[in-house]
């Protein structure tokens, strides 16, 4: 089902709230992505074609995070860099399922674009998230290709035909505040 993002901002979130796999724009280019504990969150692993041993990102408001996260001494450092593009890799204080975490960690984000966290506020709960394109390949934002390649695969593919992406966010590893180093 192909949707316009802004009209239909609620039903992707509703769809995704039931565990629906659903491509739709992020802060920074097109995502695929569902509700960060859904079993169909496997599935984006068999359509993009990636290793399980790479885990999607959460993309969250600031209150799930100290849910799922050891923040410890990061407050400050958090505040450095969220609201924005980065996607920093933290310690977990619970065990999260292996599409979102090695065991040990996970990779957050807290976007600063207002139509996706009104997306994540609406479905309820943070949401999985990762580029749109086989793995390995470069992120894929024309819409048309998009649409062609991956409608027969996703439940949901929410378009915005005022979306301009951006570079992908980047990865930081905080695991050890002291040796924090950039990913990607």
């Amino acid at each position: 089902m192909i949707l316009d993002y802004k009209k239909h901002r609620l039903d992707v979130a509703g769809a995704m709230r039931r565990g629906k796999v659903a491509i739709f724009p992020t802060d920074t280019i097109y995502g695929i992505g569902t509700i960060w504990n859904s079993p169909n969150n496997s599935k984006i692993f068999r359509i993009k074609k990636r290793k399980k041993d790479k885990p999607l990102l959460i993309l969250s408001d600031f209150k799930w995070i100290d849910e799922f996260a050891d923040l410890g001494g990061l407050k400050e450092e958090l505040e450095r860099y969220w609201p924005g593009p980065f996607t920093l890799i933290i310690n977990t204080k619970i065990c999260l399922p292996w599409w979102i975490s090695d065991g040990r960690s996970a990779a957050f984000r807290v976007p600063r674009n207002r139509e996706l966290l009104e997306l994540i506020r609406a479905v309820g709960a943070p949401i999985t998230a990762t580029s749109v394109n086989f793995s390995g390949e470069a992120p894929l934002n024309d819409i048309t290709k998009i649409k062609r390649i991956y409608a027969k695969h996703v439940d949901i593919i929410a378009e915005d035909d005022s979306f301009v992406p951006a570079k992908p966010s980047k990865v930081i590893d905080l695991r050890e505040i002291s040796t924090k180093r950039r990913i990607r």
